[in-house]
């Protein structure tokens, strides 16, 4: 009796285990894929120059909002599986620089080719440079390409926990990156989790919704908080995801220039970005234009 007993528990606890899912958070893009694509960027920095003996600051505002709609071909990937080479079809981009529209001289349904590989993006349509301020709109849509991964953050597999539960986030490549920009923070300035909020349908994508948030702990001269919700079907990036960032940087200047020493500078930045990418087969023809029809036509029709 006792040996049917173990032999019961045995199977049921084995039950158990296989019912455990492993997660694979290593979703490196390939060379030739295509993706519908639709983005949304608001950015703004806002720099506020505190000199002493005068209560109102001076402050220097500038913004960047861009809205696309297209789609997107890998033509190349650096080491860490993300695209440094892309080919987009813009079927529809408009935005906002400083607050003044940008006018798109680009045709709906244009082909753009963007290289990510260095630290400024450079986009071209026709062997041309865009112009100036499309140039920066599509810049801030598609920045330089990462040398670091999702699984950076996540750790590479993962066994799922419970609806609303979640684990800890390996810091040292957002800590890297921060170091990047001379700002040195060891890792027990922030607090950090990363929640797993079940299954959900994008599309017709079955996928598995997870929130990163990483934030200082009410440090002097620096408050970060990065909070970033993502779907993630079995395979490929994130078919949806939206990133919310609020950063500042607070600086005193030391100098032996009287009207200059004491100034306090504090840098507020913002970003907003919400991506749609749903895989498909091949880059549909753009749709073409319908051809004005004169009076009596119209009439006719």
């Amino acid at each position: 009796m006792n040996l049917k007993r173990t032999i019961l528990c045995a199977a049921l606890l084995s039950g158990v285990l296989s019912a455990a899912e492993t997660f694979s958070f290593v979703r490196p893009v390939r060379v030739s894929e295509s993706f519908r694509c639709s983005l949304l960027v608001k950015q703004s920095s806002q720099y506020s120059f505190f000199v002493p003996g005068n209560d109102q600051p001076v402050v220097k505002l500038s913004s960047v909002q861009a809205d696309f709609y297209g789609y997107l071909t890998v033509l190349q990937v650096n080491s860490a599986g993300n695209p440094d080479r892309i080919r987009i079809r813009a079927d529809r981009i408009a935005g906002s620089v400083n607050g003044r529209a940008v006018k798109a001289d680009l045709l709906p349904g244009a082909v753009v080719e963007g290289d990510l590989t260095g630290g400024k993006a450079q986009f071209s349509s026709g062997g041309k440079t865009l112009a100036p301020d499309l140039q920066l709109l599509f810049a801030h849509l598609f920045p330089p390409a990462s040398a670091a991964s999702l699984a950076d953050l996540t750790g590479r597999f993962r066994v799922l926990p419970k609806t609303g539960e979640g684990w800890k986030p390996d810091l040292t490549a957002f800590i890297k990156m921060l170091e990047r920009r001379r700002i040195q923070l060891p890792p027990a300035s922030f607090r950090s989790g990363i929640t797993y909020h079940g299954p959900e349908r994008v599309g017709k994508l079955q996928c598995r919704k997870f929130t990163i948030l990483i934030e200082t702990a009410k440090l002097t001269d620096y408050d970060c908080r990065f909070k970033y919700t993502f779907s993630l079907a079995p395979s490929g990036p994130p078919v949806q995801s939206v990133r919310e960032v609020t950063e500042v940087i607070r600086q005193v200047i030391r100098s032996e220039q009287p009207f200059a020493a004491g100034t306090r500078i504090e840098l507020l930045n913002q970003d907003h970005t919400e991506c749609t990418l749903l895989p498909v087969a091949s880059v549909p023809p753009p749709e073409k234009a319908e051809k004005p029809r004169g009076g009596w036509e119209a009439l006719l029709h």
